[in-house]
């Protein structure tokens, strides 16, 4: 971590805008599961670009021979909507967004007010 960088909670923040940075690997504390951290780790490394949802599939079911399940996309979601349960209680959160109209969803971390419910 950069020094100088006032800390706003556990997050860090942007030297120059002044905007809230996800913290530098995973929080303290933070346990999930290995579709979880294949997920969380390939999100955050999309940085603020974001990661396209096919992409993110292709990722999340690489080892699987038949490229996982018939319904991966609805998995995904479920898999992403625990993952923010966990992830809420650290000021974290994972969105999607559309960047056209027929173009894939993308998936961006981003900070949040932290909660205090424990999934």
């Amino acid at each position: 971590m950069m020094q100088g960088v006032p800390r706003r909670g556990s997050n860090t923040v942007c030297p120059c805008c002044g905007q809230t940075l996800p913290p530098d690997g995973v929080p303290d504390g933070l346990k999930l599961s290995r579709l979880e951290m294949v997920i969380f780790s390939s999100v955050k490394k999309a940085g603020q670009r974001g990661i396209p949802s096919d992409r993110l599939l292709g990722v999340m079911y690489d080892g699987d021979p038949g490229g996982g399940p018939l319904t991966a996309k609805s998995s995904m979601a479920v898999i992403m909507h625990r993952l923010n349960l966990k992830l809420a209680v650290f000021g974290l959160r994972i969105c999607s967004e559309r960047t056209g109209n027929r173009s894939p969803r993308e998936y961006v971390l981003v900070a949040v007010p932290a909660t205090t419910h424990q999934p």
